[in-house]
């Protein structure tokens, strides 16, 4: 992912037409499961949070069953109906599902805030990415968490902005794999993705990636994603230190968040590379990725 996003991209109706294919995408690859793992070390029961881009609630949602207070900040009406209809499956209602643009929301309605959480959504507002980023230390909230596919290292301010610490950071490689029922999707994704009718070229390319795999075509992606998790420095609560190690991704990880025990609060300054075992690339081969391979 880069700095710069489509401008058609930054659009609710494409949002609005892309919720379709994000359900599928959701459907078929465990991209969130360790970011909601980390989520749920670090958050307690009754923080107030506000969801940034929220999407489908993939996070907000889990976050609610832990007894966190959630706000999701969804532009999109597609994706908004693809929220309420997951409310209703898991029997789950948010505090409040806010339909503006992040940059629709004043800075005094930001205050209060335990944690101001934003997944893959800052590039996409019409502030640009950094000036997104900023408005969230603007917001004064407790905690801070981003999630992005873009190098928040390029940033000035990526390790701290005033009055907050880094107090941790991930790394990941995860499986961004989609899935698609017949080869009319491919093309109709495609198109939706450029704005435009994809050429023969472009179509060749994407029909050469293309892996026949447990009844689907697969466009099999490896996205290198960066957490960060921002304290006020109010709540300090340990000093700096670094921490290297790999982790197992085997068996329990990927279970629902929801069925898990709640959070313990934010624990000392972290910083961790993380070594994630993918979902296979091929039926049946497992493959191991450390973070920016």
């Amino acid at each position: 992912m880069t700095w710069d996003t489509p401008a058609h991209k930054k659009t609710s109706a494409y949002w609005d037409a892309q919720a379709r294919w994000q359900q599928l995408w959701l459907e078929h690859n465990n991209y969130h499961a360790p970011i909601l793992e980390f989520l749920k070390g670090q958050v307690c029961p009754g923080w107030r949070v506000l969801d940034v881009g929220a999407g489908t609630g993939v996070l907000a949602l889990p976050l609610q069953a832990l007894g966190c207070q959630v706000t999701a900040l969804e532009p999109s009406q597609g994706m908004r109906d693809l929220l309420a209809a997951e409310c209703r499956r898991h029997k789950l209602f948010l505090k409040k599902v806010d339909p503006r643009r992040w940059e629709e929301v004043p800075l005094e309605e930001l205050k209060g805030f335990d944690l101001i959480l934003a997944c893959n959504s800052l590039h996409l507002t019409s502030l640009g990415f950094e000036e997104a980023l900023r408005k969230l230390f603007a917001g004064n909230p407790g905690h801070i968490c981003v999630v992005s596919e873009v190098a928040l290292e390029t940033l000035p301010l990526w390790r701290c902005s005033a009055g907050y610490r880094l107090a941790q950071q991930e790394h990941f490689s995860l499986d961004s794999s989609m899935a698609y029922h017949h080869l009319s999707e491919v093309t109709e994704h495609l198109t939706h993705r450029l704005g435009r009718k994809p050429n023969s070229q472009e179509l060749g390319k994407i029909q050469e990636k293309l892996i026949f795999s447990r009844q689907h075509l697969w466009l099999k992606n490896l996205a290198t994603v960066g957490l960060f998790w921002w304290q006020s420095e109010k709540k300090s609560n340990g000093g700096n230190h670094v921490l290297e190690r790999t982790v197992d991704m085997s068996a329990g990880l990927f279970a629902p968040l929801a069925s898990r025990g709640p959070g313990t609060g934010s624990r000392g300054n972290h910083h961790r590379s993380r070594h994630l075992q993918s979902s296979p690339g091929k039926e049946g081969a497992g493959t191991v990725f450390a973070a920016g391979d």
